[in-house]
């Protein structure tokens, strides 16, 4: 199973880990890259992403390739773009 998404909405990694699960595989490794409130000593209050229009064509096609040269089972790729809060996720 290969999920590439790109997404104004919050990302749930317990969501995306869970869609992974499988009695095939002994283990889901999971990231979260989140916003924190600090950027080399300098205070953030969030972020904000825009997106290409190519976005979602682009992480398609990596993670389809990445899936392809290792051996998975599943990947599931979210990326969100607009505001995000401090603590919420941007990347998992």
């Amino acid at each position: 199973m290969i999920t590439a998404l790109v997404t104004k909405h919050s990302i749930s990694v317990d969501s995306l880990t869970e869609s992974l699960k499988t009695n095939q595989a002994g283990a889901v490794a999971s990231f979260s890259g989140d916003v924190r409130n600090n950027d080399s000593d300098k205070s953030v209050t969030s972020l904000t992403y825009e997106v290409h229009p190519s976005a979602q064509g682009v992480i398609e096609e990596i993670t389809h390739r990445i899936a392809a040269k290792h051996d998975v089972l599943g990947v599931a790729v979210a990326h969100r773009y607009g505001e995000i809060a401090i603590g919420e996720t941007a990347f998992a």
